[in-house]
């Protein structure tokens, strides 16, 4: 189970994140909030994986909250604001819902999240992880627990396809 949080200040948007997460087998509420501050508080006694937030809340918003976090869990936004889009990526957000979002898209975002977890679980697992990288490509270090491991984004072609991966790779 992917234990997760849902984070909205505004009530009705909360209990739908709420209602959603509840839909999703693989998925257990680990608690909700409608602050930043409450989150916080959550995640200091919660062992929580993965969080679903909103961006545009009063006092801290969920983009300056995910920065101020020393080792975030997997995020994905909930807003209804489009032009957050870049910047929660450049927090390495692992999707994006645009309000209003159905339970079809919401479990789009769920699966992303079973695989970027599952990448961090087979990680803790894996020694080492040799990714050929181009000497201006950027890869980020982070520390899980007792896992470190580096995160960088490979473009690859799939037939027609391409598919934009996160690479994850123990570095301890």
């Amino acid at each position: 189970m992917i234990r997760c949080l849902a984070i909205d200040d505004e009530p009705l948007a909360l209990k739908q994140l709420v209602s959603y997460i509840g839909k999703v087998p693989f998925l257990e509420l680990a608690g909700s909030c409608m602050s930043a501050a409450e989150a916080a508080a959550i995640l200091e006694k919660e062992s929580v994986d993965a969080m679903f937030l909103d961006i545009n809340m009063p006092d801290l918003s969920g983009l300056d909250f995910v920065k101020s976090l020393v080792s975030p869990p997997i995020v994905v936004f909930t807003t209804a604001y489009s032009e957050y889009a870049v910047e929660g990526y450049k927090v390495d957000a692992v999707d994006y819902l645009l309000k209003p979002f159905s339970l079809a898209d919401f479990e789009r975002a769920a699966e992303k999240v079973r695989h970027c977890f599952e990448l961090l679980q087979a990680s803790a697992s894996v020694s080492y992880l040799l990714v050929k990288s181009s000497p201006t490509s950027k890869a980020k270090t982070k520390q899980n627990g007792n896992v470190t491991y580096t995160t960088s984004s490979l473009m690859t072609h799939t037939h027609s396809t391409i598919w934009m991966t996160r690479v994850l790779s123990s570095v301890t």
